[in-house]
């Protein structure tokens, strides 16, 4: 049986008998599942990259690998927060890593460099009139109580709606003044559910 047929049963008994069960092992173990997860929550939803004490002066920028796509988000300096695709417009190498501040970013490859908001602003041995208008694909970027939120898709819809409600939850946590004093990247194997 497949794995959506699994879960559409546990979600049909749990419904007739409004039952609150735990998800049927599949739903944490089903590669077809996680698949599916990718495809529709992580590479279309609004996923937190950081925290906006993260990227507080012009420069600052933070790198991240969001459903298998590497994203930078910066704070340009008109002060704005943007976010793109980490990778060069001309050979998709990797132009940032990690966090701090910097002026542009560069490719390492054949030196095109960008601006703070991912737009192409030298390339080496091009006229100028040849890179206008090229950039890095821009994303969606929005920040709720401080929590910096991206989206693969530019035009996607606003988060707002999703949070509805939670803002009067997390209001006495005050989530915007937090600091964040240390980062760190582990590999846990498991579930996302779980973890």
């Amino acid at each position: 049986m497949s794995t959506l047929k699994i879960l559409r049963n546990w979600a049909e008994t749990r419904a007739a008998h409004g039952d609150r069960t735990a998800l049927p092992p599949e739903a944490y173990t089903s590669e077809e599942l996680a698949a599916l997860e990718r495809k529709h929550l992580f590479q279309r939803g609004w996923i937190v990259v950081a925290h906006v004490s993260q990227l507080c002066s012009a420069g600052d920028y933070i790198t991240y690998n969001l459903a298998n796509h590497p994203i930078v988000v910066a704070r340009g300096r008109d002060r704005v927060l943007r976010a793109f695709s980490n990778v060069c417009a001309h050979r998709s190498a990797i132009i940032a890593k990690g966090s701090g501040n910097r002026t542009v970013f560069q490719c390492p490859y054949h030196a095109w460099t960008y601006d703070l908001a991912g737009k192409l602003i030298a390339a080496p041995h091009m006229e100028r009139e040849a890179v206008s208008g090229i950039r890095c694909k821009r994303l969606g970027l929005e920040v709720w109580h401080g929590l910096v939120f991206v989206n693969l898709y530019a035009d996607a819809p606003p988060l707002a709606p999703d949070l509805d409600g939670l803002g009067s939850v997390t209001a006495p946590y005050r989530i915007a003044e937090h600091r964040v004093v240390m980062c760190e990247d582990m590999e846990i194997a498991c579930n996302w559910k779980l973890f």
